[in-house]
């Protein structure tokens, strides 16, 4: 069964923007969390996350936006600034 897939993009003090993508945690392994940082503006943050959902979409996995107090980002996050 496909994993969901959660994100969150925030600003940072810069005026640039960081999506954090967490792919849920299933029997064989731990959540994983991913990171695109410095994205120029919020258009290209969200561009991008609707590019991911049309991926995820193929292998039939939801990506849902982080809602409250939940963060996408986890321990042990992956950085890729080029995903």
């Amino acid at each position: 069964m496909p994993r969901s897939v959660t994100y969150r993009i925030t600003d940072t003090p810069d005026g640039r923007f960081d999506v954090a993508v967490t792919l849920e945690a299933s029997e064989r392994e731990p959540a994983r969390t991913f990171r695109r940082d410095g994205v120029a503006t919020l258009g290209e943050a969200e561009a991008w996350v609707e590019g991911l959902r049309v991926l995820m979409a193929a292998v039939g996995a939801p990506v849902i936006r982080s809602e409250g107090g939940e963060p996408a980002a986890a321990e042990g996050v992956l950085h890729r600034s080029d995903l």
